[in-house]
């Protein structure tokens, strides 16, 4: 990611499957709702406001080389992301509190197990190692390490990188020069995947939990119940920039 309005963009969808007009979390066959970022608009019952960044801190700066003339860097932030559910009604306001909680964990703490470095279906070909049991069709990496270090996901072969991986149709492809033998692939057993395959921790959003559920009454006509709870959300954005000219030798001329 590369700005905050992504990190925003996907939390909203972590909160409701993103249709054409919105993002919906379903409670039943007849009820979806709707979720909004600081709607100032009347409440429309009932219906989630997110309220992003209410804490935001910088807590890691890191700087990559990925290519002889381009850098990238890794900024790692610690947020708190607010979230008020409207309901007229008491029952359904902790249903919907209970299925948002759900999807939250099953997005941000997935069940996952870790896998090794297989020597007997991994082939190093040209710069690259490959292996055929894990395919996009079918595979929920979350993922992947080497020599406990993050690798990051590119989206198509050609665009990997030193210290990247791509997983296609025919199987998972990784690049880099670190010792292979340390390898761990985090595979997702029970949780929940963007629409694209890419899992939160792909996308650079990290393991959190919800916390402080309050129960509110709203003084409309003492009719409307509020459930507010907060997530602490870490993050990294990324920034690609290109270097100067490597400067070998200064001959100065008297």
């Amino acid at each position: 990611m590369e700005t905050k309005n992504e990190v925003i963009k996907l939390f909203r969808e972590i909160c409701g499957t993103e249709k054409q007009n919105g993002y919906y979390l379903k409670i039943d066959k007849n009820i979806e709702v709707p979720n909004y970022i600081d709607k100032d608009e009347p409440v429309e019952y009932p219906e989630i406001r997110i309220t992003p960044f209410l804490l935001d801190t910088e807590i890691e700066k890191l700087e990559q080389k990925i290519k002889p003339y381009i850098k990238l860097e890794r900024k790692i932030y610690q947020g708190t992301f607010q979230i008020d559910i409207f309901s007229k009604d008491t029952s359904q306001v902790n249903e919907i509190y209970q299925k948002l909680y759900n999807r939250i964990i099953d997005f941000l703490n997935p069940e996952i197990i870790i896998y090794g470095y297989d020597d007997e279906d991994t082939e190093y070909i040209n710069d690259y190692y490959f292996n055929k049991n894990y395919k996009k069709e079918n595979s929920k990496i979350s993922q992947i390490l080497v020599e406990s270090c993050p690798l990051d996901r590119v989206y198509r072969f050609k665009d990997l990188f030193e210290n990247s991986w791509f997983l296609g149709k025919k199987g998972l492809y990784i690049k880099t020069q670190q010792n292979i033998q340390t390898l761990k692939i985090k595979y997702i057993l029970n949780g929940m995947v963007f629409p694209d395959g890419f899992s939160a921790n792909s996308k650079y959003l990290y393991n959190s939990k919800p916390y402080g559920y309050r129960y509110l009454s709203e003084s409309e006509k003492n009719e409307v119940k509020r459930v507010m709870f907060e997530v602490p959300l870490t993050y990294e954005l990324h920034r690609k920039y290109k270097l100067g000219p490597i400067i070998k030798e200064i001959n100065i001329k008297e």
